[in-house]
């Protein structure tokens, strides 16, 4: 009996942990946080210019990490994502 109610209990917790996952609002903006050799923000309007750290990637924005370079992403949701030379665009999050 006990068996039962901690599985029910956890099947409840575990249903509650992935609809509040797949109701989350979507990922809008990244901070810089990591910069490694070459890496440049993308402004459709001024062109490129080296990152810095805690530069925001939102809207029409866009990274590139040039050779053997690399940068880490934060998302608002505590999403980190690592970019580098071989990593699919980050642009327009």
């Amino acid at each position: 009996m006990l068996k039962t109610r901690f599985a029910l209990v956890a099947v409840a917790l575990y249903s509650g942990i992935f609809v509040e996952q797949s109701i989350a609002s979507p990922l809008t903006s990244a901070e810089v946080t990591k910069i490694i050799n070459r890496v440049s923000v993308i402004e459709p309007a001024k062109g490129d210019r080296p990152a810095a750290l805690r530069d925001v990637i939102k809207d029409d924005l866009g990274l590139q990490t040039g050779a053997r370079s690399r940068s880490e992403l934060l998302f608002q949701d505590n999403t980190l994502r690592r970019h580098s030379s071989v990593s699919k665009p980050a642009h327009g999050i």
